[in-house]
């Protein structure tokens, strides 16, 4: 059995925890903005950024680095080969993951900022194209809760691909360094 000495168990469980922590948080983000806030009265044709949360970005890349969070608490007690290159993938798939739900959440979150006061935006004026549902100054609030939930979905997001990005090299670091045979591990 192999040893990988250069791998903190303290540090690496703490970031395995991190990363369960913001798999849930972010999970948790884009079920809020999916059932609240996509497609917000407008149809499919009529408002491309609005879908943009159809792609569920956020949502399969928390999945993927919530597994790795998970897989790296079980492997910072043992820490053996398959467990480590498991782990290792599936830190970089949570990174570029997170990587492209912040572009996607930053996308839609500067495009409602940006277009809050247009009329004829149907992102956030849904009564253009139906009949009103909420007064003006309803619908300049909600839109104004929509951007909050997508900017934090980006920070969250550049959060997880950062701890990603820290486990993925110490993982590599851990692999590629110095191993010590042994049966204690």
């Amino acid at each position: 059995m192999v040893a990988y000495t250069r791998l903190n168990p303290n540090i690496f469980r703490g970031l395995s925890v991190t990363n369960v922590v913001l798999w849930v948080v972010c999970t948790g983000l884009v079920t809020a903005i999916t059932i609240r806030y996509t497609n917000l009265g407008a149809g499919i044709t009529e408002n491309a950024v609005g879908n943009l949360d159809f792609v569920y970005a956020g949502l399969w890349s928390s999945l993927s680095y919530g597994i790795a969070g998970l897989v790296g608490m079980c492997a910072s007690y043992t820490r053996r080969r398959k467990q480590m290159i498991s782990l290792l993938v599936l830190c970089g798939i949570g990174c570029a993951g997170a990587i492209a739900a912040a572009g996607i959440a930053g996308y839609i979150a500067v495009y409602i900022t940006h277009n809050k006061d247009d009329v004829n935006n149907t992102i956030c004026h849904p009564e253009v194209l139906y009949p009103p549902v909420f007064t003006q100054q309803q619908a300049e609030e909600d839109c104004r809760i929509w951007a909050i939930l997508e900017y934090t979905l980006m920070s969250y997001s550049i959060a997880a691909a950062a701890v990603n990005a820290v486990l993925l090299v110490c993982i590599g670091v851990a692999m590629t360094g110095p191993k010590v045979h042994s049966n204690l591990v």
